[in-house]
């Protein structure tokens, strides 16, 4: 067997495609004939580039808020941005050019380079057809693999999971994993070509952050942001909350802040109690009502009932109370 480098790596991210990354953890390994030895470990944490607000639904999966990276980050010596981070772990993934990763699809959108020759644990599960779901937990499952459920969605736990996973399918030689640890690298034409991209990709980012910091330099302190919001005309109606962030947003741009979305904002209001989720659907509960809250029923194009959450006079004062508290804590 070609001993082989390869980098096992796991993403944790402020949500989907073109978010931040908040941590990112790897092991190098080399493929020797009687089993992956480990020789090399990255385990890095990062804050949300700034202008990007939190993504609550991401954040209660992975913990991943300010307060737990400053922790994490305590006496770090690595940039806090990876966007600054990228040279970082290219040279930590050094010649390696095999890259492996559960659901390879979603964590490659976050790497900031070509990830050369891949392989993706969560299409292989497919294809061994190991079940109904096909996540980390169950391929480890699987091959009798002890998982803390707990501590999913920690990358390095991840990581470490799938490592174990990676060296079972090695020791019963899974034909696909065999093919593609003998996989050539890329010729020098199409490493320029990912070296292009990779470039395109930094300056893009860069550009974002420092048009977010311009808009910041000359945004107002935080009384007048407060009175801005206070202030703000909304409609004589009953309103949701689609229809309240669609004349919050340019305001909110216009201050130097990102757009919020209904999910994020909703999320929000989640912690304080005053929303909650049913049925995995965000709905009123018992204290809504005192916020100015209420559910109504209304029929679709076809008849269908759903229902929706309205905010009367006292439901906006609140919502402008609580967009208050959020952007306070977004330049706290």
């Amino acid at each position: 067997m070609l001993k082989r480098e390869l980098i096992i790596f796991d993403f944790e991210t402020n949500g989907f495609n073109g978010t931040s990354v908040l941590s990112l953890s790897a092991i190098k390994a080399q493929v020797l004939e009687t089993g992956l030895k480990e020789i090399g470990r990255f385990n890095r944490f990062y804050y949300r580039t700034p202008g990007e607000a939190e993504n609550l639904s991401a954040l209660q999966i992975n913990n991943l808020y300010c307060k737990n990276i400053d922790k994490f980050r305590e006496n770090a010596d690595y940039p806090e941005y990876y966007i600054d981070d990228i040279a970082g772990f290219i040279e930590f993934c050094g010649d390696a050019d095999h890259f492996v990763a559960h659901n390879f699809s979603f964590d490659k959108d976050f790497v900031g380079f070509e990830t050369l020759i891949s392989f993706c644990t969560f299409l292989e599960a497919r294809k061994m057809n190991i079940g109904k779901n096909y996540k980390l937990s169950d391929l480890a499952k699987y091959y009798g693999i002890h998982v803390d459920e707990e501590n999913l969605h920690n990358s390095m736990y991840d990581v470490e999971i799938l490592f174990q996973i990676l060296n079972e399918m090695y020791l019963e030689k899974n034909e696909n994993l065999l093919k593609f640890f003998i996989e050539k690298p890329m010729n020098k034409k199409e490493q320029k070509y990912i070296q292009v991209r990779f470039n395109s990709y930094l300056r893009s980012k860069h550009e974002t952050r420092e048009r977010f910091l311009e808009r910041q330099s000359r945004r107002p302190g935080k009384s007048e942001i407060l009175k801005t919001i206070g202030d703000m005309k909304l409609p004589n109606s009953d309103i949701n909350v689609s229809q309240f962030l669609k004349e919050v947003n340019p305001l909110l741009i216009s201050l130097g802040f990102q757009e919020l979305k209904a999910a994020g904002f909703n999320n929000y209001l989640k912690k304080f109690k005053i929303l909650s989720t049913i049925n995995g659907q965000t709905a009123t509960n018992e204290t809504s009502e005192k916020y100015g809250f209420y559910s109504k029923e209304r029929r679709d194009q076809n008849g269908k009932e759903y229902q929706v959450i309205l905010y009367n006079n006292l439901g906006k004062k609140t919502l402008k109370e609580y967009l208050g508290r959020y952007i306070m804590e977004q330049i706290s």
